[in-house]
């Protein structure tokens, strides 16, 4: 019966160490964070692609891209070296 009465003291006591720690005034930022917040909003925004099958294609295509020129290079290195 003791265990019970430690381990509901001890989650008592977490609790009221956590609460505070949750409800601190974290959103209150100094200028320079607020400023930096708002660039990144505004980049977030401007980098939106509001159609997915756009950037899935894109993506598609760099990555075939990628796979040709990585063929191509494998292709060279397997070369015989002239002489």
């Amino acid at each position: 019966m003791g265990g019970v009465k430690t381990c509901i003291l001890l989650l008592i006591l977490t609790l009221v160490v956590i609460i505070p720690i949750t409800t601190a005034n974290i959103g209150e930022f100094d200028e320079v964070w607020q400023k930096r917040a708002e660039e990144a909003q505004k980049e977030a925004l401007k980098a939106y692609e509001p159609n997915p099958e756009k950037v899935t294609q894109e993506f598609n295509n760099e990555v075939n891209t990628m796979s040709l020129v990585r063929e191509a290079a494998d292709k060279e290195e397997a070369k015989p070296k002239g002489r």
